[in-house]
């Protein structure tokens, strides 16, 4: 049987690591099938830490029962208060790797959509010089037509409004 360091400061946070990689997918899975971002990011953040701190105080209640019966050695607080960092550390890891992927995938879908031409032209481009410059939204008409930059000319005083 491992001592008890190991148990609180290796297997535990390993555990976590695990059931945190597991929750990641579960809510990836989530986003991408129904398509939606839950409004609900405390109960994530809820379950989260749960998943952090509940394998840590099983497994230093079990130490405990070991040690009323003379199976174990006690536990120190700083060996707690490691496992503990340890395993916020683990159930972290996989959610910022899952979120960094995300925005990279969100990134990348966005360069494709702005980069599909037609006729050598970006669809997106609807902001030319010319465009801004006559207000028309015509890249053809340039700034030939005699527009005011597409604002509206205001006439009269303030007292008439």
């Amino acid at each position: 049987m491992m001592d008890t360091d190991a148990r609180l400061l290796i297997k535990v946070p390993l555990r976590v690591l695990a059931l945190s990689a597991g929750y990641a997918a579960a809510l990836a899975l989530v986003e991408r099938k129904f398509r939606l971002k839950p409004d609900h990011e405390w109960l994530e953040v809820a379950i989260g830490v749960g998943l952090t701190l509940v394998p840590v105080a099983m497994e230093a209640h079990t130490i405990e029962q070991e040690r009323k019966n003379g199976a174990s050695d006690p536990i120190s607080w700083k060996t707690y208060e490691g496992s503990i960092w340890r395993s916020f550390m683990a159930s972290g890891a996989p959610i910022i790797f899952w979120q960094i992927g995300e925005a990279i995938g969100r990134k990348w879908e966005l360069m494709g959509y702005l980069s599909t031409t037609e006729n050598g032209r970006s669809k997106v481009d609807a902001n030319t010089a010319a465009q801004v410059a006559d207000g028309s939204g015509d890249p053809e008409a340039g700034s030939t037509s005699g527009g005011n930059g597409g604002g509206a000319v205001l006439e009269g005083s303030a007292e008439e409004v």
